[in-house]
């Protein structure tokens, strides 16, 4: 009878006379009277129970049943559609058969009996609250013409509500139906708006028993009919505690539509498994019936509660051709929820479509779905699906996501790829990744991809970790690496072996856990976040990675990164390189832009690494190891090695400065605008072209090679002037120990080191500052830069030949009384002149007048002489003007 009615459905409209009457029924034969002769126009007010026994004569006319009263189905014609039917509440009509009226409204009950129908088209908008009661889904209301009913508030616990034309409104308060079709019937269509309230499916006498055929359901696009469900606000719940519902959109042959943009839709109740219900999306359950369903969600929220939600044909047909069937999600925006109790089926029967589903992720939608709940293939059916990600996120809930579904990846950049969110708890994808997009991994936890990945785009680690043991785990070898914020960890050795693409470091830096294993990794890194290798394994670069400004850090006992491919860009030239204690570097000709830290630095025999280009200060404690390479300082930073260089090739400093505390293996190469410094032993030969300062304010440089001294070379050295009468070498002030010959000549810049006042007088040999043990040409190898005054004293530097055996040593004596410079002379006959020329007490001439003051000059000359006493002597004439102003405050003074 439900298909019967749904092929005739037709449009009921109703016109009358200018005015109206009213006809008042308050008797069964009022009643009859009132039927038989209302005119169109005329409005029959029912106000005690009765039968309708005679036909409605005449179109148009309004039944209208107040509180109390009642109708009951006599056999009679209601007017073959034209009647309005109002019932208010507390009233009630009860039909039987199939009754057609014009219109449906009011809040009272209307009561259908088994395989009948209530048939109601309206061109006008009402509003139906009441309550329908229906014994089963045999039963039918059947809504036609293009006016919009509103239900909010209805109650229909049983019974098929079907919507052939025009639109249904819910948008306040609470509503429960049971079933409802929108737009069902071959050639029809009909659309369905929730903007507010709840609107609940479910239904009476259920509880714990399958309810198969008799499932409370929402069906949009039903038996050929064309239906959209458009919800922006409110709550959908299909099914209720212990009741499961089905929703099927685009049903048996129907092409149905669900909009999602804003509200609550919930599938079944979380935690109970007898609300678990099926959700398909395109449905047919014969080969004969093409289905289409779409799923839009672009706000609110859908949650998967507890059931199946099928995108695809759930009723798998043996040898089905339905080619024009398919399924249709779209999430691109909102959230999809698939809760522990639930799944979500990408895929279902095949119709022998090229592709049965598609499930299409894209914008801001969010899919949260955990544990093994992400399948294909519902119930074995073997439909071609396509999974589809272009942006969004899948963010891991409950429990570990664990899939094998296949998926598409389509967003172009880390920027705009699809998000895994691990959400702190971590998922295994055993799929396979395609497509030309990026998979972005976000959020705590591990991503362990497993599948024979073939994307070209590449993978983004911004959040947790992600885990590959196998070189097809990162998709194709051509695809990119993105670090901001996230870990690649190793799985197994090579893994890394044979990919191309390159590697871009963001600002939130990003870590390679070697998780000890070992791979080669030739494609180019990029950006200026820091990169991070820890783990204690070996990671072989061999990309040119000049580009690369952030930091290489290496972490962690037994971690290792190789550099060593023969060219100089393995490490970006600005890169600082940053090392723990326990880890190991191997370089050649590498340029980078500073070193710090610990662990070995190995360089390759014969090749020099080259530092110190970013401009930054550092610290090294660690290991060079004793090879034949060598080390290049560069740019204006400090570089300070608190070790050993045990490399036997040539340190050459030609910028910034480079201070050493301990010893070196081979020769130095001081270049101009250089500084070498510190307590360092030198094995080798030392050429000065720059600067050299030896020790930490003040220490010692012992040079055991030869020492030749080029253009422009200096040795600034400190010296604590109040120790000058008891000096001790590198410790009061600063010394070089040449062991070989030394060639050049070399300004000495003497530094006052505290404490230098009040100045010493120096005793015996002076002040050693140099000194030289092999072959010297003259005593003037080493002068002063300018002349040194301290205080009194003026301090010259003394070369003494073979002052203990064959050393030759330059000091710094001290003297007083020749060739003194002005500013020492001023000094002492200054402080005797200002003696001189100040007056102590006066009285002051008395004149009787004790109030009054007076301002007084007066001219002074004489001559001051110091002795031997000072340190100097002097003879000064001078002539001074001392003046000022008396205050008397008492008698004769001031």
């Amino acid at each position: 009878m439900t298909a019967a009615l749904m092929a005739s459905a037709s449009v009921f409209a109703t016109s009358g006379p200018a005015s109206a009457a009213t006809c008042n029924a308050t008797s069964q034969a009022t009643y009859d009277t009132c039927v038989a002769t209302a005119a169109t126009g005329d409005v029959i007010v029912v106000t005690v129970a009765v039968s309708h026994n005679v036909a409605v004569a005449n179109p148009g006319v309004t039944l209208q049943v107040n509180s109390g009263a009642s109708i009951s189905d006599g056999g009679a014609s209601f007017g073959a559609g034209t009647t309005a039917l109002v019932i208010n509440s507390g009233g009630s009509v009860a039909t039987s058969g199939v009754d057609t009226f014009a219109s449906l409204a009011g809040g009272g009950t209307l009561n259908t009996p088994s395989l009948s129908a209530v048939v109601f088209g309206n061109a006008t908008n009402t509003s139906f609250s009441g309550t329908w009661v229906a014994p089963d889904l045999n039963t039918a209301l059947v809504k036609q013409g293009t006016g919009t009913l509103t239900i909010d508030g209805m109650t229909a616990a049983n019974g098929d509500f079907l919507e052939t034309q025009g639109t249904i409104l819910q948008s306040s308060g609470s509503t429960n139906i049971k079933s409802i079709a929108v737009g069902t019937g071959t050639g029809n269509s009909a659309i369905m708006n929730v903007t507010g309230g709840t609107l609940t499916f479910t239904g009476t006498g259920l509880v714990g028993v399958p309810c198969s055929s008799q499932c409370p359901a929402l069906r949009i696009g039903d038996f050929g009919g064309a239906g959209i469900f458009n919800q922006s606000a409110g709550t959908v719940n299909i099914g209720s505690a212990g009741v499961a519902g089905s929703m099927n959109i685009g049903n048996q042959g129907g092409t149905g539509t669900y909009n999602m943009s804003g509200g609550t839709l919930n599938l079944g109740v979380f935690g109970d498994v007898n609300s678990a219900g099926l959700y398909s999306v395109g449905r047919s359950t014969t080969n004969t019936r093409n289905s289409v369903g779409v799923f839009n969600i672009s706000g609110g929220l859908v949650s998967v509660n507890a059931g199946e939600l099928v995108n695809g044909d759930r009723d798998v047909i043996e040898g089905a051709t339905l080619a024009a069937t398919s399924s249709t999600t779209n999430l691109s925006g909102g959230i999809l929820r698939v809760r522990n109790g639930a799944n979500l089926w990408l895929s279902a029967a095949n119709n022998a479509n090229a592709i049965d589903s598609r499930f299409n992720l894209s914008g801001t939608g969010v899919l949260e779905i955990g544990d093994g709940r992400l399948q294909d293939n519902y119930g074995g059916g073997g439909g071609a699906y396509e999974f589809n990600l272009n942006g969004g996120t899948i963010r891991v809930i409950d429990s570990a996501l664990v899939t094998s579904v296949n998926a598409i990846l389509l967003g172009g950049s880390a920027a705009t790829g699809t998000q895994l969110d691990t959400n702190g708890i971590g998922s295994t994808w055993n799929g396979v990744l395609s497509g030309t997009g990026w998979i972005v991994k976000t959020g705590l936890g591990t991503l362990n991809l497993n599948g024979v990945n073939t994307y070209t785009g590449g993978t983004a680690f911004n959040g947790g970790v992600v885990f590959v043991d196998a070189a097809a785990d990162l998709g194709a070898n051509s695809a990119a690496m993105s670090f901001n914020g996230g870990t690649l960890r190793l799985g197994a050795n090579g893994v890394l072996g044979t990919r191309t693409g390159g590697t871009n470091v963001l600002g939130l830096g990003g870590t390679i856990d070697t998780n000890g294993f070992s791979t080669i990794y030739d494609g180019n890194i990029t950006g200026s976040g820091q990169l991070s290798v820890i783990g204690g394994g070996t990671l072989d670069i061999g990309g040119v990675n000049n580009a690369h400004t952030g930091i290489l850090s290496i972490a962690g006992a037994g971690t290792t990164v190789v550099a060593n491919f023969g060219a100089p860009d393995n490490i970006g030239d600005l890169s600082a390189v940053v090392m723990g204690a326990g880890t190991s570097l191997f370089v050649d000709g590498e340029t980078i832009g500073s070193l710090q830290g610990a662990g070995t630095v190995t360089i390759s025999a014969g090749d020099t690494m080259t530092t110190g280009g970013n401009n930054n200060s550092t610290t090294w404690t660690g290991t060079f190891a004793a090879t034949t390479g060598g080390m290049t300082k560069v740019g204006t930073g400090l570089m300070t090695v608190n070790a050993n260089l045990a490399y036997t090739g040539l340190t050459t400093v030609n910028g910034g400065e480079l201070r050493v505390n301990g010893t070196m293996a081979d020769s130095l190469l001081v270049g101009p605008g250089g500084i070498f410094s510190g307590n360092a032993t030198i094995s080798g030969n030392v050429t000065n072209n720059g600067r050299m300062a030896p020790g930490n304010s003040p220490g010692t440089i012992n040079i055991l090679g030869n020492y030749v001294a080029g253009v422009g070379a200096i040795f600034d050295m400190e010296v604590q002037f109040a120790n000058a009468g008891l000096p001790v070498n590198g410790t009061t002030h600063d010394f070089v120990n040449i062991t070989g010959s030394a060639t050049g000549t070399t300004l000495i810049n003497v530094i006052p080191f505290l404490p230098s006042s009040p100045a010493a007088q120096t005793a015996g040999n002076g002040v050693e500052l140099v000194r030289v043990a092999g072959a010297v040409v003259s005593g003037s190898q080493f002068q002063l830069a300018a002349p040194v005054v301290q205080d009194a004293y003026e301090y010259v530097l003394t070369y003494r030949p073979n002052y203990a055996g064959a050393l030759d040593g330059w000091f710094l004596t001290s003297r007083a009384g020749e060739n003194l410079y002005g500013e020492a002379a001023m000094f002492s006959a200054g402080q005797a002149v200002i003696d001189s020329c100040f007056r102590g007490e006066d009285a002051m001439a008395f004149d009787g007048n004790a109030h009054k003051g007076r301002g007084w000059a007066r001219v002074k000359t004489g001559g001051v002489e110091t002795g031997a006493d000072t340190g100097l002597e002097t003879d000064t004439e001078y002539t001074c003007g001392p003046g000022g102003a008396d205050v008397r405050i008492a008698d004769n003074m001031r």
